[in-house]
């Protein structure tokens, strides 16, 4: 089945929307050497500036997908892009690493608001029988923005300087906005009369439920600080302190955590569920997404650093290398939608995670190999990328009822983020080490093995349908 004109009309809206995180995520990693010369930065301050973000976004999105369910996606999505548009000329402005990296912080949170929003909008408007292949399409277009990121950040720090890749995100920002507002209504009041008649091609939303209980405020902050810290520890512990403090603190944030959870498990609307991790499917998915995301990210990151070693490539033609591994990615991603919409998430989910495994092994086993080996177990590992995500994003926002979509997705979107920090953890051995080809063998093992226990836990995914009632 093809989508109606209004649906695609709602998924390029959307996708306009969610191109913006990852987009900032991969642009600013060739922009960074001369990003810290002109701010007069090191290594690790550069490491701030990547690592900040990821941090900030991370655990903010099951809270931003928790108030997109209670007061509206669409609402959620707009403050978001305006504020991202705000931080990113502040960004582009910023005088000092300082001010950079608390531009990039709230970048950050403004990100965390729009991305599960618009996963979850998918959830609401697009039938579960174009689900996946829509899932697909969004995350062919999250990916072509990933690919793009290295080029267009060399090409602008080339041609107008550093501060221009933030400064693009401004006109994106203006058309998602326009986007959105023309072709997504707001939920209809009450009484019509008492606003203008809508757009008849803009696709409505469903009514929000009142009565509800009042926001959980105080595990909104907790769960802020509970992962942000662990994601700080686990970049900074070692060169901090090393094991003396990451052990006891490592502990102290572990047993927190916990009781966190037991404290939510008793609320009456949580903002970080545990019990959807019940469900299996969900349970997989999520699984499947942290471990492949860690995969994935951390060889986009190990690249650049092992042609730098062994090719002395320019950035410019590293960056576009690395598009070897996003673009196969992008362009399967609908593909691996209609897969999922035609033979169920499980198998292209299992299939596609053991494909980027396969891709990564030789790199574990032969490191040094020329350039165009490396190429392609790249390309491969992209190809099982592709078909992976609509399968795992679909299994786990149809885990849950629609009302809840949100929340589902913002955990979701939060274990790929948990999977990207894991990747810069893992990398941050190779930066401090200066270690030849034993460790970049060493690094791709992990990344192999990474991809092997996604595709394991692809195996637990549903069928078509949920695997159990909606929670």
């Amino acid at each position: 089945m093809r989508a109606v004109p209004g649906e695609r009309a709602v998924l390029l809206a959307v996708a306009l929307c969610g191109i913006l995180p990852p987009l900032n995520t991969t642009m600013i990693a060739v922009a960074l050497p001369n990003l810290l010369r002109h701010l007069g930065a090191g290594v690790s301050g550069g490491g701030w500036v990547v690592a900040c973000y990821l941090i900030v976004i991370a655990p903010v999105q099951p809270i931003a997908g928790k108030l997109g369910d209670r007061y509206g996606r669409r609402t959620l999505m707009l403050i978001g892009l305006a504020a991202f548009a705000v931080f990113s000329v502040g960004a582009g402005l910023a005088p000092s690493l300082p001010v950079l990296i608390a531009m990039r912080v709230l970048q950050g949170l403004s990100g965390a608001l729009v991305f599960p929003n618009a996963t979850g909008l998918i959830r609401e408007l697009i039938p579960e029988q174009r689900r996946a292949r829509a899932y697909g399409l969004f995350g062919g277009v999250i990916g072509v923005s990933a690919a793009l990121g290295p080029p267009i950040g060399g090409g602008l720090t080339s041609l107008l300087g550093w501060r221009w890749i933030f400064f693009v995100n401004v006109p994106v920002t203006l058309v998602a906005v326009l986007m959105l507002v023309r072709v997504v209504r707001a939920p209809a009041p009450a009484d019509p009369s008492a606003s203008p008649a809508a757009d008849p091609s803009a696709a409505a939303l469903p009514a929000r439920p009142s009565g509800r209980p009042t926001f959980d405020v105080s595990g909104a902050v907790v769960l802020v600080v509970l992962l942000g810290g662990a994601a700080a520890l686990a970049l900074e512990g070692g060169r901090i302190g090393g094991a003396p403090l990451i052990a006891p603190v490592g502990a102290a944030i572990a047993v927190l955590f916990a009781l966190f959870l037991l404290r939510e498990s008793r609320h009456p609307d949580p903002v970080f569920d545990p019990r959807l991790f019940r469900n299996r499917g969900f349970a997989a998915a999520a699984a499947g997404v942290s471990f492949g995301n860690l995969a994935l990210y951390t060889t986009l990151l190990a690249t650049p650093l092992l042609f730098e070693r062994t090719t002395g490539w320019s950035a410019g033609q590293i960056g576009l290398a690395l598009a070897v591994l996003s673009a196969p990615t992008a362009v399967l991603a609908p593909l691996g939608g209609a897969l999922a919409d035609r033979l169920g998430r499980r198998l292209p989910a299992t299939l596609g995670q053991a494909i980027v495994a396969v891709g990564l092994v030789p790199l574990a086993l032969w490191p040094s190999s020329s350039p165009g080996v490396v190429l392609v177990c790249l390309a491969v590992a992209g190809v099982g990328g592709g078909l992976t995500g609509a399968a795992q994003q679909a299994a786990a926002v149809e885990a849950v009822s629609a009302d809840k979509a949100g929340v589902a997705s913002g955990i979701f979107s939060t274990s790929r983020y948990i999977g990207g920090i894991g990747g810069a953890v893992v990398l941050a051995g190779l930066l401090n080490g200066h270690v030849g080809a034993d460790g970049f063998g060493a690094l791709f093992a992990v990344t192999a093995a990474a991809g092997l226990v996604a595709a394991a836990a692809g195996l637990g995914l549903p069928g078509r349908r949920p695997a159990g009632p909606p929670l």
